[in-house]
């Protein structure tokens, strides 16, 4: 969370993860890439930066209480876009790029990659397979 310029997740396996918390969303079961949260909920947020998600193995991770089983971005984009609205090459930016991304779950949306304020994202030569929601309905 917060400013990672620069921010490298490169050959990993990250296998078997879980985020949960009763009563509160929690997203992002295997990586999650979020801008600073702002106090007053008026204020942008500083974002995440530049960021590079490739050549991983990303399975069987859960987001039990939120978006996202593989990868949650949220915040990516904030005060950058305010401040340069048609500068788009000072936007934050995350690239998603060669990765396996496969048997995720989640509980609310998005078992493969969850997308919130995130402006400028490429998501480029992944196999995105069998990352399913599971949604509970009680009447």
């Amino acid at each position: 969370m917060g400013l990672s310029d620069e921010g490298l997740i490169a050959r990993n396996t990250i296998n078997y993860n879980k985020s949960f918390s009763q009563g509160v969303t929690v997203s992002g079961g295997g990586i999650l890439i979020a801008g600073g949260v702002s106090i007053d909920l008026q204020t942008l947020s500083g974002g995440s930066g530049l960021v590079r998600i490739e050549q991983n193995l990303i399975q069987n991770n859960l987001a039990d209480s939120g978006d996202g089983g593989s990868t949650r971005l949220e915040r990516v984009n904030g005060l950058d876009v305010n401040k340069q609205k048609d500068n788009t090459g000072k936007w934050n930016k995350v690239s998603i790029i060669d990765n396996m991304i496969v048997n995720n779950v989640t509980a609310l949306a998005e078992g493969g990659i969850s997308l919130q304020d995130a402006a400028l994202v490429d998501i480029l030569h992944n196999t995105i397979v069998r990352n399913p929601l599971t949604l509970l309905r009680i009447n």
